[in-house]
């Protein structure tokens, strides 16, 4: 294990009161701080004469993600005593912790008060960045097999990526209709949630959490009050980094175990990757930490064209998804749909420097040449006879796929919002897309 910090902070950064003003303040980090282990201690205050905040909400810049709400309730007499007409102030301490593995080495935290509205309604007011850089934990398994992360959103044509990709003798996916076995995720998952610090309102307690059989969180003796009687610095770089390493090891073998199957049920003897979808969010940091030849696909198709797609899939199987079964109108619908889209760009953004920007209607339109230009970044057979067999294998109907379609074949599928979207929808989806559309080089009309 090396010395030195984990995590240091650069710069603490206050924002401007916006359109729900908070009293706040952040007294732990300040600048120039650093931690020994992955766990960031956040402390303050914050209260608004308005509103009730409820929490101190802490997600990456990067996607949003997030990681933890600290609950405001602490007794302050300082605040109360520079706020004395302030009802609020006497209880407006909050300190929480925050686990660190899996954030980018250089992050930006972003904290928002969430304030209470009329019955469950809830107000986000961003008052603070936390800027840092953080070491990469230190893995000793060399594991067998390496991912290929495939980030995208629904009806973006992940089902048909995924049945190409299955095809190359270097590469494991599962065979099941919608190729959606994510067992590497899981595990990932289970990283992050079992290395990171003790929260006992959201997550496991320490009373009788052995009765429930259905779920297992953070653990809850990770937490400052389990270290009270022992060397806090022996047990905190174990709970820490010792602790993590160990869980990723296993992890990292069980996957391995899991992929060796999925190899030799396949007769793949030259398999290196395995491919598992996965949507925007911190969990792709985890994998790129931990697996030193991780891989990414950001998979995206015109905004408009997975609107149309979503909307004929839905009508198909009979229901509502893809977000359109929580709101009254497709206008309303649209603006969720932003909302999914911000955080997928914010995500290929941040991981544009080491990830495979695939446009499906490039794909669709020139599939010998973008197959190609995709296989040598995998750095996999990229030969003639094998980009063939991709394509003639992996464009074998099934049923399965014949019903996943919501157009008779790929080609017609691309611009087809010019000819199934009215005027009005037209419009609200170039308002609500145009800055993304633009940065992808999508034509607005």
């Amino acid at each position: 294990m090396r010395d030195g910090p984990v995590v240091r902070i650069t710069a603490v950064e206050p924002l401007p009161s916006g359109e729900h003003p908070v009293k706040f303040s952040l007294d732990v980090p300040r600048a120039g701080d650093t931690v020994g282990g992955n766990v960031l201690e956040l402390e303050g205050w914050a209260f608004s004469e308005k509103r009730a905040v409820l929490s101190i909400q802490v997600s990456l810049s990067d996607d949003n993600t997030t990681l933890r709400k600290i609950p405001v309730w602490l007794h302050r007499p300082d605040v109360k005593a520079a706020y004395p007409r302030a009802e609020e102030a006497s209880n407006s301490g909050f300190s929480g912790a925050i686990g660190m593995l899996g954030t980018p080495v250089n992050f930006t935290l972003v904290l928002r008060a969430a304030l209470k509205g009329e019955g469950n309604q809830r107000f986000f007011e961003p008052v603070a960045l936390i800027h840092g850089e953080r070491r990469p934990l230190e893995v000793s398994y060399q594991p067998r097999w390496q991912p290929i992360l495939l980030t995208t959103m629904g009806r973006h044509g992940s089902t048909w990526m995924m049945r190409l990709l299955s095809e190359h003798p270097q590469i494991l996916i599962p065979q099941v209709y919608p190729y959606e076995i994510r067992v590497a995720s899981y595990w990932m998952h289970a990283i992050k949630v079992l290395s990171d610090p003790a929260d006992h309102r959201r997550s496991m307690g320490p009373d009788a959490f052995e009765l429930d059989t259905t779920r297992i969180g953070h653990n809850p003796y990770h937490s400052k009050h389990s270290l009270r009687d022992l060397d806090r610095f022996l047990v905190r770089d174990w709970f820490e980094q010792t602790l993590p390493q160990e869980i990723t090891r296993f992890a990292q073998a069980t996957i391995d175990n899991y992929y060796t199957i999925v190899a030799e049920c396949q007769n793949k003897t030259k398999a290196v990757y395995f491919v598992e979808k996965i949507s925007a969010s911190s969990a792709a940091w985890l994998f790129w930490e931990v697996y030193d030849r991780a891989r990414e696909i950001v998979l995206v198709r015109d905004f408009r064209y997975a609107i149309c797609s979503a909307r004929a899939f839905n009508t198909k199987r009979g229901f509502n998804a893809f977000g359109r079964e929580h709101v009254g109108s497709d206008e309303a619908w649209i603006k969720l749909r932003r909302e999914a889209v911000a955080r997928f760009m914010s995500a290929y953004r941040a991981r544009r420097d080491r990830a495979f920007l695939l446009k499906y209607e490039d794909l669709v339109l020139d599939r010998e040449n973008i197959l190609g230009r995709l296989l040598r970044y995998l750095d996999v057979d990229d030969s003639v006879p094998t980009i063939g067999k991709l394509i003639k294998n992996g464009n074998t109907d099934s049923s399965d796929l014949k019903f996943h379609r919501t157009t008779e074949d790929a080609r017609a599928s691309v611009g087809r919002w010019r000819q199934e979207m009215d005027e009005n929808i037209k419009n609200i989806c170039r308002d609500y897309f145009r800055d993304f559309l633009d940065e992808l080089g999508y034509p607005l009309d």
